[in-house]
């Protein structure tokens, strides 16, 4: 009964909004207006480098359109570094009084069109609740969206786990008329010197959600001796958030002076610009992953039970993906399988 009256109020709500429809194909010099483009970005900062290369595309595309992502507060100062010439509007806390009201306050403002990557009737809400008269995004089987106006069904051939996220949202986009080409170079941040000769090795030994994908305290120790024998210069730099202290603190218990323990220390900026200093970063399937390998640093991804030919690194540069002997490439198999060695003789190629 209430999607029902969700679609019957959507229905009445098509082409009611303020603004063009917006047409996402390259545009010719000087025909068109401008126009204001809302896109909602992911949750998870994995998935909000995942969609960097849409969003470029995007921008390029039209650069009359005045582009307002929408994200988590802390993602701010972080995507202002990285330059992708847009606005940023932070999301109010889940659990702040009047969370939707603050959507509403936008419908004050030009709202041509809102588009979503993310999947949750609570980011549909946010959409409608601005005003925007065309609410674009992903429709997967089961799952109604009776909030958007113009949705992409995902075509029932496509297995997702055999495509990455981003190419999925890329064939989206193509059917909303996106023609421009993604572009996959790393991100250069702008006044930050890139140190090649750099001997310093990054560690990210936890994760901000699934514990199963993080390998064993044991082995980033065994990892930490084997990198020092094997490269008695190399500096080893311990990664993380405050949440990550626990396991960085007994990483690095007893290690000497090499290791250093900066979890919890960094902000986002702090951080990708250490990243930056690295001359490779080796890591679990974490967001930390993807901003190095977009800003062009060498990454060993240690994957287990996920899934890298969906959510590993995307942008051009050194990548190597370490699973368990005899894991398919889509993972499913625990991470306590990837040997130490195995991580080292993918070092290899960056030390």
């Amino acid at each position: 009964m209430a999607v029902g009256w969700l679609v019957r109020m959507v229905d009445r709500m098509r082409g009611a909004g303020p603004g063009e429809v917006m047409d996402f194909a390259t545009g010719v010099g000087g025909e068109r207006e401008g126009g204001r483009l809302w896109i909602r970005l992911p949750n998870w900062l994995g998935d909000v480098i995942m969609a960097l290369p849409i969003i470029r595309a995007i921008a390029k595309a039209r650069p009359d359109v005045e582009i307002n992502l929408v994200g988590q507060a802390h993602f701010g100062p972080f995507l202002e570094m990285l330059g992708v010439g847009a606005v940023f509007r932070p999301l109010p806390k889940k659990e702040a009084k009047g969370y939707y009201g603050h959507f509403k306050q936008f419908r004050a403002e030009r709202r041509d069109c809102y588009l979503l990557f993310t999947n949750s009737f609570r980011g549909d809400l946010e959409a409608w609740q601005t005003g925007c008269g065309q609410r674009m995004g992903m429709l997967r089987a089961g799952k109604a969206r009776p909030l958007l106006t113009d949705s992409w069904k995902v075509p029932g051939e496509v297995d997702e786990a055999e495509v990455h996220q981003m190419r999925v949202w890329e064939r989206m986009m193509r059917s909303f008329g996106l023609e421009e080409a993604l572009d996959l170079t790393p991100i250069r941040l702008a006044g930050v010197a890139e140190d090649c000769g750099s001997k310093v090795v990054g560690l990210i030994c936890g994760t901000e959600n699934d514990p199963s994908k993080r390998w064993p305290v044991g082995r980033w120790r065994e990892l930490i001796e084997q990198a020092h024998e094997r490269w008695p210069e190399v500096r080893i730099k311990l990664f993380g958030t405050a949440k990550d202290g626990e396991i960085t603190a007994q990483v690095a218990e007893g290690m000497g002076e090499h290791v250093e323990d900066v979890a919890g220390k960094t902000d986002l900026v702090d951080f990708a610009k250490a990243l930056t200093r690295c001359a490779v970063l080796v890591c679990n399937d974490t967001g930390g992953m993807h901003i190095a390998n977009a800003l062009g640093v060498p990454v060993v991804g240690i994957f287990g039970p996920t899934n890298p030919v969906r959510t590993g690194p995307i942008f051009e540069g050194k990548v190597a993906v370490v699973q368990p002997e005899g894991c398919p490439k889509t993972g499913g198999m625990a991470i306590e399988g990837v040997g130490v060695e195995a991580v080292v003789e993918a070092m290899v190629g960056s030390l």
